[in-house]
């Protein structure tokens, strides 16, 4: 198969259209849980829609492939196969294009799968997707903007290839911004590493010693940032602009050149290994520093390694360069270890990591705590153990103490860098879960100085102040930078609910609840949505929700009595109204020693028994009881926060409410 230009799109292997009426003109074909609205793009072999989701209402972007296209059964069926191993990363990793769901209609003749919608470049009639190649057609971007999209695509090809897939054909028109995140798009391309089939890709982003190769991968991405830096066409590389001198970012044109020399090198040698190396340039241009003088360091160091000859010299360069290491770490992006076996295993638990399961919070622990055997000084790992935390830390091995651990870790951290983001938001975090609000604050807001960019320490910022101070208008700004930085980040999708809860604005709680769960359909979310349906006085959504929630959760009771137990419930609701509902729930709270006292006096807030439900409160804070950082947000407080008793346990628990 001949390349293409980068007008045509790219097609699978051996593609051939059989049908001579267009699938556009026929009827519109069906996606489970979907509304196609309209078409919005196609290829070769197949046709993008506007996809609505029924339950939630977001758009997302359909991709139909039809069987017709394709000579015979085995490159359609190779390719579905292809997007199936996609579709178990694509959420895996936040650069990488999310897929929400895939299958097959074989009556129609096609398969289907729903993924992220591109931002909108047009109107809400007339839907034109945000590509990088759209933005290259009002002239070059500025180097800076250069480095923002160059450090997200290798961030997402690293991960392809560290899965061994490789995309194909990375060129400006797969280029599209999601939530302003550049994402690789045209995914239906992804294939395994070892996949020697099919022949795609465009002309002038191939590599010369061809596709099928990490390395092509990287040669292309070359040409993609050389086009978006100098403005000039992929082909009239090495060229530069005759005018670049001139220009107000000419500097680090220059340098970011460097970087693009290396990665379209012609001798494989010469060319960048891994986009773990070139995104290791990329952020060190990012940060100010010249990527061109430290080649010439590097290639003075080899030159005394080689010159060397004694293991004791080496050494020493070795002890040198960790110091250096150090002393120059950086406050944003990832500084990989100096230890390979280390780097690998931190690769893996980021991986693990953001699939929010107990199995994989549990692997991603055992890597981490492995990696920083091997590297005791691996700052980001030590780090990544609050995100395993976060993830399920109730799960982890046997002797697993949440608050200790984080504490400790908060001091591991302060030896290590204790001027680092990575610190003050886990030193943050370690004051929230002693009660030491104030403090929290203030570290998550020195954490944010540090680093602007850190997610981490904006969405904890954001969750202080909620809870803390009831101040919903600062977490909700705050979030939203959160958000932009990472959009897939589910931590920050589900907490976003609780902002809608606390200003009372019950509908988009649920509809940001929902979102956040099939964003990531694992999490469980369903205790926050029957808390909110209960505020709308849908009581029997609120039943199901909770029974949901237990079902998932209460794992030392069986299904059936859980069952059995709502089934009762739903009884009491029908029979005696909320209020035999809640006052039932009283009843065996209150025979139940074990249980927790903070619910016991929300059901208990229900029925208007000020007296009881006050020295339930009074009770749980006695206990410390941890759900009693919610006091200020859960609004069935509302009608007592003028009582004097709950206005002392508001000043004991050391909050500032702004309203």
């Amino acid at each position: 198969m001949r390349p293409q230009t980068d007008a045509e799109a790219s097609p699978p292997e051996g593609p051939k259209k059989i049908s001579s009426i267009p699938h556009s003109q026929a009827a519109t074909p069906t996606v489970p849980d979907y509304d196609l609205l309209r078409r919005i793009g196609g290829g070769a072999y197949g046709e993008v829609w506007l996809a609505r989701s029924q339950a939630t209402g977001i758009l997302r972007a359909a991709k139909i492939v039809w069987r017709d296209t394709f000579e015979d059964e085995r490159p359609f069926r190779r390719e579905f196969e292809g997007i199936q191993r996609f579709e178990r990363i694509s959420r895996e990793h936040p650069s990488q294009l999310a897929l929400y769901h895939i299958g097959r209609n074989d009556a129609d003749g096609n398969f289907y799968y729903v993924m992220e919608l591109a931002d909108n470049l047009g109107t809400e009639t007339d839907y034109s997707p945000h590509t990088l190649r759209a933005d290259l057609e009002q002239g070059r971007l500025p180097a800076a903007r250069v480095l923002e999209i160059g450090l997200a695509l290798a961030e997402a090809l690293g991960h392809l290839h560290a899965k061994g897939l490789i995309h194909r054909d990375v060129k400006p028109s797969n280029v599209i911004f999601v939530n302003g995140r550049p994402k690789l798009a045209d995914i239906g391309l992804v294939t395994d590493a070892s996949d020697s089939h099919s022949i795609v890709g465009t002309e002038g982003y191939l590599s010369p010693q061809g596709l099928g190769t990490p390395q092509a991968d990287i040669f292309a991405l070359g040409k993609v940032l050389y086009e978006a830096a100098t403005g000039l066409d992929r082909r009239e590389l090495p060229k530069l602009p005759d005018a670049l001198r001139m220009w107000p970012d000419a500097k680090q044109v220059f340098e970011l050149n460097e970087i693009i020399l290396k990665a379209c090198a012609p001798d494989l040698t010469q060319r960048y290994q891994t986009c773990q190396e070139m995104q290791a340039d990329l952020a060190l241009l990012e940060r100010g520093k010249s990527v061109k003088r430290r080649r010439t360091r590097q290639q003075l160091w080899f030159a005394v390694k080689r010159a060397s000859v004694t293991a004791g010299v080496i050494g020493l360069g070795a002890v040198a360069g960790y110091f250096v290491w150090q002393q120059n770490q950086p406050h944003s992006g990832h500084v990989p270890s100096r230890i390979p076996q280390a780097e690998e295993l931190y690769q893996q638990a980021v991986y693990e990591a953001k699939a929010g399961t107990s199995e994989r919070a549990k692997h991603a622990y055992t890597n981490l705590t492995e990696a920083v055997k091997f590297d005791p000084g691996f700052l980001d790992a030590h780090y990544m153990l609050l995100e395993v935390y976060f993830t399920d830390g109730n799960e982890l091995p046997p002797h697993f103490n949440f608050a200790m651990n984080i504490r400790e870790l908060a001091q591991t951290l302060k030896k290590l860098g204790p001027d680092s983001v990575q610190y003050h938001t886990v030193n943050s975090y370690a004051r929230f879960i002693d009660w030491k609000f104030d403090q929290a604050i203030e570290e998550a807001a020195l954490a944010k100085k540090i680093n602007p960019r850190f997610l981490r320490a904006h969405g904890l910022y954001a969750f202080y102040v909620l809870l803390a101070r009831r101040d919903a208008e600062t977490a909700l700004r705050e979030y939203r930078v959160a958000e932009q930085l990472d959009p897939a980040d589910v931590i920050i999708q589900s907490v976003l609910g609780d902002v809608f809860y606390a200003q009372h604005d019950y509908t988009n709680a649920i509809k940001q609840y929902s979102k956040a769960m099939e964003l990531e359909p694992r999490i469980n979310l369903h205790y926050n949505l029957a808390r909110t349906y209960e505020r709308l006085h849908s009581y029997e959504k609120a039943m199901d929700e909770y029974e949901t929630n237990d079902l998932q959760t209460v794992a030392f009771l069986k299904s059936d009595a859980i069952r059995n137990w709502y089934i009762q419930m739903r009884g009491e609701l029908r029979t005696n109204g909320a209020a035999g509902w809640w006052r039932r729930q009283v009843e065996e709270n209150l025979r139940d020693e074990s249980a927790g006292r903070y619910f016991t006096a929300r059901f208990c807030a229900q029925l208007g028994d000020t007296n009881e439900t006050l020295s339930l409160l009074e009770q749980a804070y006695t206990n410390r009881e941890n759900d009693l950082i919610y006091l200020l947000v859960d609004d069935c407080w509302d009608p007592f926060r003028n009582e004097p008793r709950f206005q002392e346990l508001v000043k004991k628990m050391g909050f500032h409410p702004t309203q």
